[in-house]
């Protein structure tokens, strides 16, 4: 038991110190936290509040309760929900190992500036989706296991190492279905994770 918790310490210990002496790689906790805040303005009129449908909440409400995956209708339907609502969204590109789900080093800078963001006061609220995505080499099937397996390992990161709710997080996997460059689906932008803020 003791090791389990000695080693995130140490390896978070690391990683800050790596992050202050090296030059920072894609956005800032302060970066993620404005790419992700809510885009509508809430306020205390009677006006009605401006995010998912009742239906909508009810479907994401029942994701976040499985303790299996995601089947391909719900996967599915969870994308146009994200898409119909204009969701906040934060493409991140995160190194794995070649042909893997393990966390590259040099992903893990990356992952410290998403876990702080995570887990300040501004968002600790927030139901975040954590998408997984491939390019389009290797079969449908082989993609769509490694986009889940990868998108599991970041959820795993965020709760083992900044106490994010495990609940918060919705982690999917969609392969190569929702291509970032479909002019060139091998293309590196293609490999990325994907965080989607639910709570508007």
């Amino acid at each position: 038991m003791t090791n389990k918790i000695i080693i995130p310490i140490v390896v978070l210990m690391m990683v800050l110190a790596s992050v202050v002496t090296s030059s920072a790689q894609g956005p800032s906790s302060e970066e993620i936290i404005n790419s992700l805040a809510p885009k509508k303005i809430k306020t205390r009129s009677i006006t009605p509040k401006v995010g998912l449908s009742t239906e909508d909440r009810s479907f994401v409400s029942g994701l976040k309760k499985k303790t299996r995956g995601i089947v391909v209708e719900e996967r599915e339907r969870l994308a146009e929900v994200i898409a119909a609502n204009d969701l906040p969204s934060l493409d991140l590109e995160i190194f794995f190992a070649y042909d893997s789900s393990a966390i590259a080093p040099e992903a893990v800078g990356g992952l410290v500036q998403l876990g702080r963001a995570l887990s300040d006061p501004r968002m600790s609220d927030a139901d975040l989706v954590v998408s997984g995505h491939t390019d389009a080499r290797g079969s449908d099937a082989y993609n769509q296991n490694l986009s889940e397996d990868r998108a599991f390992s970041v959820k795993r990161f965020l709760v083992e190492n900044f106490g994010v709710t495990a609940a918060r997080l919705i982690a999917v996997g969609y392969g190569e279905e929702l291509l970032k460059n479909t002019a060139s689906p091998e293309a590196d932008e293609n490999r990325r994770v994907t965080i989607v803020n639910l709570s508007q």
